[in-house]
């Protein structure tokens, strides 16, 4: 029986680890959910400010997009910590609407809602565990997906509008505006370099047989639209030429960028659901050794009772009487006196 002391120790150690990383798993899972409907409300806020400048407001699209954070706040929020920021952010976002004057005043209002998103999606990920994620394919996808890529989405936003209001501003305006949109090539291009090596390294990474090629085509895609974005943005450009491209450009960028970020968190959703069932299974694993363990400690006591109950008990003496007087009376019993008795007669 003193095997089964170390077993259930070991027992006992695997179970809370293997339940703790199975909870870990969990709340990730939970970032993961909150980052897609976060993702998509970014991607819809980049258009809407690109919509503004351009004096056509989007309200439907901005509405469904609140909306579907406001359902994943409402169950995950308190788990994540989320709420409070997330309510920041929409009052603001319903402020927009109310939004008026020149043209830098729509861009900074706008810009100062989607820096509380990203500030969002970055609480999001801290709170869900995801940046502390411990395994390499599913680290670099969550950088990939919940960090780099909402930025991204940003950033060509600003880039695009930011050049598409230097056409026909005054020659200081214009220069200014210029210099803010090499400013946020800059981020972009870090953000660029940070994606790819993050993609890279999930693929180097992953046991995973379909992950190559969905984010091999999604990052084409994706570098793609940036190239052609950077090609309209360019100060040789033409005035003529960046206004009319402009527009195409940046929806051709922000699209294969959400498409992509769709492509990674799903990845990512998929990988650690798996993880999740792995760890389910190591624990059903532990219960069986358990009980096994148990099985193989009880079957010498077992097989001791069971030889017992099948031997048979030895047959019982009767004691010899020690004295005369014990012994039964009968003819057949030696008596002095019936001896002499006899002879008398």
């Amino acid at each position: 029986m003193l095997i089964l002391v170390p077993v259930a120790i070991l027992f006992g150690q695997s179970w809370t680890g293997t339940g703790e990383r199975i909870d870990t798993v969990d709340r990730e899972r939970k970032g993961v959910e909150y980052a897609i409907a976060l993702g998509e409300l970014t991607r819809v806020m980049a258009e809407a400010q690109s919509a503004a400048l351009y004096r056509t407001p989007l309200l439907d699209p901005v509405n469904g997009a609140v909306a579907a954070v406001d359902g994943v706040d409402a169950r995950l929020g308190a788990e994540l910590g989320t709420t409070a920021r997330w309510t920041d952010a929409r009052v603001k976002i319903q402020a927009l609407g109310g939004v008026s004057g020149s043209t830098s005043e729509i861009y900074d209002a706008y810009a100062a809602v989607t820096d509380l998103l990203l500030a969002l999606h970055a609480e999001v990920r801290d709170n869900a565990r995801l940046s502390r994620d411990p395994q390499g394919d599913t680290f670099h996808l969550q950088e990939a997906g919940a960090a780099e890529l909402p930025a991204l989405i940003v950033g060509t936003g600003r880039l695009a509008d930011l050049a598409g209001m230097a056409v026909g501003a005054s020659a200081a305006d214009r220069a200014a505006l210029l210099g803010r949109a090499l400013a946020t090539r800059a981020l972009i291009d870090d953000d660029v370099a940070g994606l790819t090596d993050n993609l890279q390294a999930s693929l180097d990474e992953t046991e995973s047989d379909t992950l190559s090629t969905k984010l091999l085509t999604g990052l084409n895609r994706f570098r793609q639209g940036v190239d052609k974005l950077y090609a309209v943005v360019d100060l040789s450009a033409t005035e003529s030429a960046m206004a009319t491209q402009i527009s195409p450009a940046r929806t051709e960028a922000q699209r294969a960028q959400a498409d992509l970020m769709s492509t990674v968190l799903t990845e990512l959703d998929t990988l650690l659901r798996e993880r999740g069932g792995e760890l389910g299974a190591r624990r059903i694993t532990a219960v069986l050794m358990l009980v096994l363990a148990v099985l193989l400690a009880a079957a010498p006591f077992a097989l001791l009772a069971l030889l017992r109950r099948a031997t048979p008990e030895p047959a019982r003496l009767e004691p010899m009487p020690r004295h005369a007087e014990e012994a039964p009376a009968g003819d057949d019993v030696w008596s002095p006196r019936r001896r002499r008795a006899g002879a008398t007669r």
